[in-house]
């Protein structure tokens, strides 16, 4: 009953700014007088989803006026929000100094350029709001205008205008008031121009038939540009927003039906933050994101985030993701609006005594969302989870295991099925990362820098059988935890998926069926990865070849130093712990080694890695059972 208490007391008042509340209707608030704008178009409110005439008053983006209040007080109570606070104002004093950004293209990508204009803007703007000090202003007025002055923000990749138009919007609508009215008008020219217009050429705009991260971040950013300059442009703001209703249902089914996000967790960060983005500008500013939140798995999603958290700062990095866990302002959000605080159990970890909010943020353009969903008097008293898997089906299926939470000697284990060609994927279906005892001793390589390689030609973004992007090492099948047959790629439209599960202290995992991957050599590839007795892991490959002379390849990432000990059993070493990995076959096999290093002119080198495995030669329709153990003991 407590714990309910302390739930109810800590996120009542945020919940009340989640709902989209204005001012006027919060407990305390005076209903403002309504006068127009002088920038109101004078056209009548368009009809659409939404009552378009109770738009709420500027500021009306994330935060109102009472919620910027209600910050003030909490920065003097909470210690680890008052340290990301005075970060935040750090970096605004670094930026008085620095010249504007300037049109500068990387290859095809101006994005570079948006996501420093979107911080800077993003940051002085808070900076002002919290300060009232007018060279925060001043010099988020110089940015803007630099911004608006470039010929267009590169429509061609229009990511790069999504982030652009995120910062004007926000600018545009935390400095309403206090901006010249040239300037505001120079806003509403270019977020239309250079956003709106752009985003209806349909060699541009194939994001709205996208499934995953730039649908979120092109409809947020667009979004929010409609609904900052809305008075000044209401026709063509609510065509904006009425369209996004629309198209941004399709990456909100791909989180269905259990939360898991096809592209992992590096994308679920910048995706699902826009996503988040998104949904409370709708609410602040309308009243409401009309139930998309409630689109089936998109509740869940944060629950898999926190499973993908491993040990030591590690997450499991399938498909293109770096392997460090970084800050996730959205849980915040999420928690408040689920009301279930173990959420925040990792995030508190990495906001706690100046951590990685400050540190070794990745989308450190959007820290002030931290400000206004983490917006609480206290972080303390968050209970660790209770579950110990987590299971999720869907476009790429994910089990994630832990022995328990917050030891360093704890167990992590994180699997997955899914298929190459999705969204950002590898040929990692079957793979497998393990932690124990503080040691990352199953790996994945993670991501490859997508410039260099198109620099040098690669056709990194064709995700066909034959494309260039499997030669990449780091993306092949070759180069995960995971089996390769006869040499060849995996099937890149062959589903893996998960058909068992297990949760029991006896065994905890699942089998994924690997058959459709291997289809033309395997007429049967079952994969069952158990955590035994909480004690060991165990990996069992049931396959059965469709000919003679089929060759397997069990392959295994590891920063370990390696020793092969007899046939049967590798040794693995790392900062003074041992693990065995032993094999058991009802056919002949032998233990290997493969190197990681560079195999062409564009892979990154694997620096302290190495793959172990081994391989055997199947027999003809005939079941082979191989058993896989991962113990500290021989």
């Amino acid at each position: 009953m407590k714990y309910k208490l302390f739930l109810l007391f800590l996120f009542i008042p945020y919940l009340m700014t989640a709902c989209g509340k204005s001012d006027k209707d919060l407990p305390g608030g005076e209903e403002e007088e309504t006068t127009l704008s002088p920038d109101d178009d004078g056209a009548p409110p368009p009809s659409g989803s939404y009552d378009y005439s109770a738009i709420a008053a500027h500021p009306r983006l994330l935060m109102n006026r009472q919620e910027e209040e209600r910050l003030k007080v909490n920065l003097t109570k909470n210690n680890d929000l008052a340290a990301v606070h005075e970060a935040i104002l750090k970096n605004c004093n670094e930026m008085l100094n620095a010249a504007p950004v300037t049109r500068v293209m990387e290859g095809k990508r101006l994005l570079s350029v948006s996501r420093t204009a979107l911080k800077r803007i993003f940051y002085l703007s808070y900076g002002y709001r919290m300060t009232g000090e007018p060279k925060y202003l001043t010099r988020a007025e110089r940015e803007i205008l630099a911004v608006c002055d470039f010929s267009d923000w590169n429509p061609s990749h229009f990511l790069d205008v999504g982030e652009m138009a995120l910062g004007v919007a926000i600018g545009y609508d935390w400095l309403y008031d206090k901006l010249k009215p040239e300037t505001r008008d120079k806003m509403r020219k270019a977020l239309k121009s250079k956003a709106f217009e752009p985003s209806y050429v349909g060699s541009y705009n194939w994001f709205l038939t996208n499934r995953a991260n730039w649908n979120q971040v092109c409809n947020a950013g667009l979004t929010y540009a409609a609904l900052a300059i809305y008075e000044g442009a209401k026709k063509e703001s609510v065509e904006i927003i009425e369209r996004c209703l629309q198209t941004i249902k399709l990456p909100l089914e791909d989180y269905g039906p259990d939360g898991n996000y096809t592209e992992g967790y590096m994308y679920w960060s910048y995706g699902t933050d826009f996503q988040v983005m998104l949904f409370s500008g709708l609410e602040t500013a309308l009243g409401s994101d009309k139930d998309l939140h409630k689109t089936p798995g998109f509740m869940k999603t944060a629950e898999y985030m926190l499973f993908m958290s491993g040990i030591n700062g590690l997450c499991y990095n399938y498909s293109d993701s770096y392997n460090q866990e970084g800050p996730r302002p959205s849980m915040f959000w999420f928690a408040q609006k689920s009301n279930n605080s173990s959420l925040l159990y990792k995030e508190i970890q990495l906001i706690a005594n100046g951590g990685a909010y400050i540190k070794s943020f990745g989308e450190d353009r959007l820290l002030p969302m931290t400000m206004v969903f983490a917006n609480l008097a206290t972080f303390e008293n968050i209970s660790a989870p209770e579950k110990k898997i987590w299971i999720g089906q869907g476009v790429t299926p994910v089990v994630l295991i832990r022995t328990s939470w917050g030891m360093a000697k704890d167990k992590y284990i994180g699997m997955k099925g899914g298929k190459a060609e999705s969204s950002h994927a590898h040929m990692d279906a079957g793979s497998f990362v393990y932690d124990s005892d503080g040691i990352r001793w199953a790996m994945d390589l993670g991501m490859q820098s997508y410039a260099p390689l198109e620099a040098k030609g690669v056709d990194l973004w064709n995700m066909g059988q034959n494309s260039q992007r499997w030669d990449v090492f780091r993306l092949s099948n070759k180069a995960h935890n995971t089996l390769t047959i006869n040499g060849k790629r995996h099937q890149v439209s062959g589903m893996a998926t998960v058909t068992e599960t297990f949760d029991t202290d006896e065994k905890r995992g699942a089998t994924i069926d690997l058959a459709p991957v291997f289809s033309e050599d395997l007429s049967m590839a079952q994969r069952t990865i158990l955590l035994v007795n909480n004690d060991f892991l165990q990996i069992e490959d049931r396959v059965q070849a469709k000919k003679e002379n089929t060759n397997l390849r069990w392959s295994m990432v590891t920063p370990a130093d390696v020793e092969i000990e007899d046939s049967k059993t590798i040794k693995l070493s790392k900062n003074g712990k041992i693990m065995y990995l032993t094999v058991e076959a009802p056919v002949s096999f032998t233990l290997k080694t493969w190197s990681t290093e560079p195999a062409t002119d564009f892979d990154e080198p694997n620096p302290g890695t190495l793959i172990v495995g081994f391989e055997a030669e199947l027999p003809s329709n005939e079941p082979c059972h191989f058993i896989v153990k991962l113990s500290d003991k021989k």
